[in-house]
């Protein structure tokens, strides 16, 4: 019978470097809807242009020129419905990090022995980690930050030939991770991570394949805490991820 995890969740004010780390996300959340809408609208208006202008020839260069106009119009209104609609989600975390800037406090999450596995690669685009918190909670972490230095205040100007792959996060010895004992610093609202602070040996995870993980994931913030075990872990995810479908 699987052990408990011991888990204790604190709140206390946000510092100036973790407020400087949250407004930077919101910044460039803000900048990846600019570049996908001026991608898809250049995309989409020089075809769009061309085509109607070559229609537009049949009838005369006054039709042409209009047509050609007509085609930019089109693309820039098709581009804005898209980019609206792929970046539903990053909206609704860019109100909840501007929320998070409101209210000032972080949340510290302190987990000690908990079972630790990792979603397949091949199921994900993105590392991700679950832990067993009790036989009723689970707690996601994903994203590339994993893999990032300064998520555990490591070197960060290290390079890829640094990284060990005996580690998970190719990190060793004092920030290697899972751990048996760590404390995450994640932003309550947005559910962005802060930092995450190593306390434990290194414990490796074991690999699970799980159907869907990325579509069930996608919708899932950086730490996540949700209902679940890991022995229906496909089902927890799926009931997760329909979960934060209805609330948006």
């Amino acid at each position: 019978m699987a052990v408990d995890a011991m888990v204790e969740i604190t709140t206390r004010p946000m510092n100036q470097a973790e407020r400087d780390l949250l407004q930077r996300e919101s910044r460039s959340l803000g900048m990846g809807f600019a570049i996908v809408l001026s991608f898809l609208a250049l995309l989409g208006g020089g075809f769009l242009s061309a085509l109607l202008r070559g229609i537009g020839q049949h009838f005369g260069p006054t039709h042409s020129l209009f047509a050609y106009w007509i085609g930019w119009a089109i693309a820039v209104i098709l581009g804005a419905f898209a980019a609206r609609a792929y970046f539903a989600g990053e909206r609704h975390r860019t109100e909840e990090a501007r929320l998070d800037l409101e209210n000032s406090q972080v949340e510290e999450i302190l987990v000690i022995d908990a079972d630790v596995v990792e979603i397949s690669i091949d199921a994900l685009e993105e590392p991700a980690l679950v832990f067993r918190l009790d036989e009723r909670r689970l707690l996601l972490l994903q994203g590339n930050w994993l893999f990032n230095g300064e998520t555990y205040g490591a070197d960060s100007d290290r390079s890829l030939d640094d990284m060990d792959p005996e580690f998970f996060n190719g990190l060793r010895t004092p920030h290697s991770f899972p751990s048996s004992s760590f404390v995450v610093t994640r932003f309550p609202l947005s559910r962005q991570i802060a930092a995450i602070r190593v306390d434990g040996e290194y414990v490796a995870p074991r690999t699970l394949r799980v159907k869907y993980a990325e579509k069930h994931c996608s919708v899932l913030s950086d730490c996540e805490i949700f209902p679940g075990t890991l022995h229906s872990l496909e089902q927890s995810l799926a009931d997760a991820h329909d979960a934060v479908r209805n609330e948006t």
